[in-house]
């Protein structure tokens, strides 16, 4: 734990400073590790990524209040679901050739198709023109 948080005091900043994304500067940083093995096995780093994602998740809630919760609900859920919708169906249609199972095809096609938590991050440090895809990629 303290290998990677050591880095990532390094590299994150170094990162801002190239006016890149801190969601890359870490992403890198974990590359970084494995490739100088540092990190011989992922799943010693399992519980401190689901706690990452734990405080990311209340981050985000943090910066949403009832109201705002309410007025994204149109865009959220419409623009959501639509987009749920239409990539299952290609991520689907891309697995067919694979010859795989009905069931196999489309739970690897919503699997897909639902948002990343470092997609929303990113585009959420947009600000303005990310909002309307943050609160599609809510969903």
């Amino acid at each position: 734990i303290l290998t990677f948080l050591g880095s990532t005091v390094v590299v994150v900043p170094l990162f801002k400073k190239l006016k890149l994304s801190p969601v890359l500067g870490f992403l890198f940083s974990g590359v970084m590790l494995q490739q100088l093995g540092l990190i011989r096995d992922p799943k010693d780093m399992e519980a401190l990524s689901e706690l990452g994602v734990l405080f990311l998740l209340f981050e985000m809630g943090l910066e949403l209040s009832l109201d705002r919760l309410k007025a994204l609900a149109k865009y959220a859920f419409g623009l959501g679901t639509l987009q749920m919708i239409a990539c299952t169906a290609i991520f689907s249609a891309f697995a067919l050739p694979v010859g795989q199972g009905l069931g196999t095809r489309i739970l690897e096609a919503l699997a897909h198709a639902s948002p990343s938590l470092v997609s929303i991050r990113s585009v959420d440090e947009v600000r303005r023109p990310g909002r309307r895809a943050v609160e599609v990629l809510a969903v």
